[in-house]
């Protein structure tokens, strides 16, 4: 528990820009801010620190999954895109875990139903 959350702290000190910023969002949630990052930039970070997660913690088993939404397509609102990148996190871990999963990506690539989605929203 521990040991990873500090892995991972340590992870995105060295992995995001000066520009972007890192918050503790709940019990093992992350939620980092990427100013002036398009989707596929923000996914290709999350990817970085799975990887790098995945590779450092392999040990213990330990996988991370991510959630990445961007502004302004899934809202501009702090709440909205945190809603988003949440069910976009949570279709991760539907798909088999230990992945990155975008906003933007179809349904049937994210393990979602349009009723799922609909539940969600």
């Amino acid at each position: 528990g521990d040991e990873v959350l500090e892995e991972l702290g340590k992870l995105l000190t060295g992995v995001i820009r000066a520009s972007d910023t890192a918050y503790r969002y709940g019990g093992e949630e992350f939620t980092v801010l990427c100013r002036e990052a398009t989707l596929d930039g923000a996914a290709g970070l999350a990817e970085r620190l799975r990887a790098r997660l995945e590779q450092r913690m392999a040990a213990d088993n330990v996988t991370a999954s991510f959630g990445v939404a961007a502004a302004p397509a899934d809202g501009t609102e702090p709440a909205t895109l945190v809603g988003a990148a949440d069910r976009a996190l949570y279709a991760a871990k539907r798909g088999g875990r230990n992945r990155v999963v975008t906003s933007a990506m179809p349904l049937d690539v994210r393990g979602e139903t349009d009723a799922d989605s609909s539940a969600q929203a």
